[in-house]
């Protein structure tokens, strides 16, 4: 995919944007047994962005820089019994400078009938900060070159209920 965002509005007068990231990802699904999914792939991304600060002439650059990040992933579904799936991956990033980051997840789905199933997931996701977060330099606004990525973990719990025309489900 490719994205380019511009941004000049008449409440921002003053700041004009103009960014793009490009991302290529692959993604293959392999049936090892009869019992076990794969699910492997990998990411490639690249950003790119320069901000202005109009009010000057010539405008003064506020924030401009570039990254390349990349990532790669793999889960596996394993049936443990005729009712039970277990699942467990992981997902591995680099971007930039920032150091190699490895993220996991985890879970359980049990089918207690063909109508309704639970799910218990165990996960965490990374975000690195974005160049605005790093690099801006405008009046009143700065980034922090320093900055590190955030990372949350979730723990989703899902009852699911499927009929001939109808299907439901409760998360929490």
């Amino acid at each position: 995919t490719f994205t380019r965002t511009t941004f000049n509005e008449p409440p921002f007068l003053y700041v004009t944007r103009d960014s793009n990231e490009s991302i290529a990802e692959w993604t293959n699904l392999i049936t090892l047994t009869s019992k076990d999914r794969l699910s492997v792939g990998g990411l490639f991304n690249r950003i790119e962005g320069v901000e202005l600060f109009t009010v000057t002439s010539p405008a003064t650059v506020t924030a401009e820089g570039k990254r390349l990040g990349g990532a790669i992933y793999a889960q596996i579904d394993h049936q443990l019994l005729n009712n039970v799936k277990l699942i467990a991956g992981f997902q591995t990033n680099k971007i930039g400078s920032i150091p190699l980051d490895t993220v996991p997840r985890g879970g359980v789905v049990w089918a207690p009938s063909s109508w309704a199933s639970v799910k218990a997931l165990y996960s965490q996701a990374f975000r690195a900060p974005s160049l605005d977060e790093n690099l801006l330099n405008n009046p009143g606004l700065g980034g922090n070159p320093n900055l590190n990525p955030e990372k949350v973990a979730t723990f989703d719990l899902g009852v699911y209920f499927q009929g001939s025309r109808t299907q439901a489900g409760v998360h929490y």
